[in-house]
């Protein structure tokens, strides 16, 4: 399992970042899920769908008053630690 929390507010950019961050490293991003029934909510809970050759995995993204969290729970050692990589690097 993989958690960072980011002292951001710009859920957009944020995702951006991630998402090239993650294409840029060999990862397909299928889709981005709002996880939550009412549009403009808060705190904001969203699901990113990722895919990596063989494996598929989830992305938990959340935004509340402590700015933007990501879990990954992920067992595979080899894309663990490429994840925890990309994670560390990613500036926002």
């Amino acid at each position: 399992m993989i958690t960072k929390n980011f002292r951001t507010y710009n859920l957009e950019e944020f995702l951006q970042k991630l998402k090239k961050s993650l294409e840029d490293n060999g990862f397909n991003v299928q889709q981005i899920i709002d996880m939550m029934e009412k549009k403009g909510s808060f705190p904001k809970v969203l699901t990113m769908e990722v895919i990596k050759g063989e494996q598929y995995f989830k992305i938990g993204i959340v935004m509340d008053k402590n700015g933007i969290t990501i879990t990954i729970p992920i067992k595979d050692k080899k894309l663990k630690q490429a994840l925890k990589n990309i994670i560390e690097t990613l500036s926002v």
